[in-house]
Parts: structure tokens; sequence; C-alpha cells
């Protein structure tokens, strides 16, 4: 939640990066200690994180690599990989019957979703020219950000300290009109599904669709999209009381 209110000024990736290498500078930044599970390590990444927050930024590229990020019964900041239930061989904790309560108990199960599409980004820079900026500032220091990326930026009325795909930090020396220009890039999308083709055809169908993660590029789509499914695949909700669970979210747990 404190991630949640520091900004976060992202950046573009046009050619693979290793994910330990985005989150160590992006953490480091604002001191933050974290732990980044040894099985994510050599995650390839490759797409645009926008102007937004560190939460964000880190569910971006949790979704990309198929992992969860907690802070539970920890002093840092854990990213961890997800492990489905059908995939756990031994479980961090198990629940016995001597820890649940004998009412209080229910079983439900979530709506059957049919079939998962995930949107792919592949950002490839133009010349394009366009205004990021035009308007009058006062004499000083000035972040102006950007609502898509940008890359070889101009700029009148003022120099330019310090610059990302997302923003640009301005020193004016006088009062007066910045103007300031950039190429683009184009996003060129495309959309993967995997959908359950053994369903009775009176089944109804429920598609989730993802368009948001702009980390999917075509490289590592179809995995996502499998990922994602399979997720969904899990519909069975249980609640229980405990007596002194040990358990924390994210873990996986034999009742």
């Amino acid at each position: 939640g404190v991630l949640e209110t520091v900004p976060e000024l992202g950046g573009i990736w046009v050619t693979p990066v290793n994910v330990e290498d985005l989150v160590d500078p992006i953490m480091t930044a604002i001191s933050a200690p974290y732990d980044l599970d040894p099985d994510l390590n050599g995650t390839d990444i490759q797409g645009w994180i926008p102007v937004t927050n560190y939460r964000e930024a880190l569910q971006q590229i949790a979704f990309a690599c198929g992992a969860y990020v907690t802070c539970s019964r920890a002093g840092l900041v854990q990213i961890k990989k997800t492990v489905l239930a059908s995939e756990a061989v031994t479980f961090d904790y198990t629940v016995t019957k001597a820890q649940k309560s004998i009412t209080n108990q229910s079983l439900t199960l979530k709506t059957l979703v049919t079939g998962v599409e995930v949107a792919a980004h592949n950002y490839v820079e133009n010349t394009d020219v366009s205004e990021l900026y035009n308007g009058t500032l006062a004499a000083g220091s000035h972040t102006i950000t950007f609502a898509a990326p940008a890359h070889d930026l101009s700029i009148s009325g003022a120099t330019i300290t310090e610059s990302g795909a997302n923003y640009a930090i301005v020193n004016v020396a006088s009062p007066g009109t910045v103007v300031l220009s950039g190429e683009g890039y184009t996003d060129t999308t495309q959309v993967t599904g995997v959908y359950n083709g053994a369903l009775d055809p009176n089944v109804p169908t429920n598609i989730l669709s993802i368009d948001g993660g702009t980390l999917v590029n075509p490289s590592n789509v179809a995995a996502i999209t499998q990922r994602v499914y399979d997720y969904c695949q899990q519909r069975y909700v249980q609640k229980v009381k405990l007596f002194a669970p040990t358990a924390e979210p994210g873990k996986s747990v034999l009742i």
C-alpha cells in the first residue's frame, strides 16, 4: 500500500532485459528492501511501463514473469513465482483437522472461465514528431510527463537536463513559452487465446480478456495466456475458520 503512494516514471525496453536487472534499479531508487525469487532470474522483460506508481509497476512486472508480490509477515517486498495448486509437489503448510473449526466451513465454485484472451504489445520506434508540451513555465526546474513513450526529444525555451521514455526534466532560465517535441513509438497489438474446446455447446461462453499488460509481448504472450487460463481453472473456494493459522498469502496449503 505504501508503494502505491510513490510515483514511478516507468520506461520502455524495446530489446529484452532480465527481470533482475529491471527490478533492482527500481527498488534501489527508493531504498526499498526486496527479495526476488531465484526461479525468476533470467526471465526476459520487454515492453513499456507508463508513468504510474511503484505498486502498479511491480504489478506489470509480476504479470509478465508469472509472479506475485507480497509483504506478508516480512520487512521487505517479496516477488515470488506463482505456483498453481496442481503444480505443488510439496506444500508449505498442512492444515490439520485439529486446527479447523467443525462449523463455519463452506465450499463454493467460482464461475467457469471458458477461455482467456491476452493482448501482446510490440513497441517500435517511429519518426513521427509530435508536440509533447506547449505552454508557459516559470523560471526553474520542471518535470514534464508523457501519456505515451517518446524518443529523440527537442525543446525550445528551455534546456533538457534529464529525460526518459515517459518524461523530461527541463530547466527554464527565464519565464516564457516552452515547446517540447519528440518522436513516438508504434504499438502493434496481437491477441492470443486459450479456450476450453471440450465443453458442451450449451455451456455459456465466458471469455476473460486482458489488454492492459504493457510488458506482454509476442515472445511471452502464449505462456502468459496459458498461465492465466490455468489459474482461472482453480475454481474451488474453501472457507475455513482456523485456530492458530501459520499460513500466509501466496503459500501453498494442504487442507
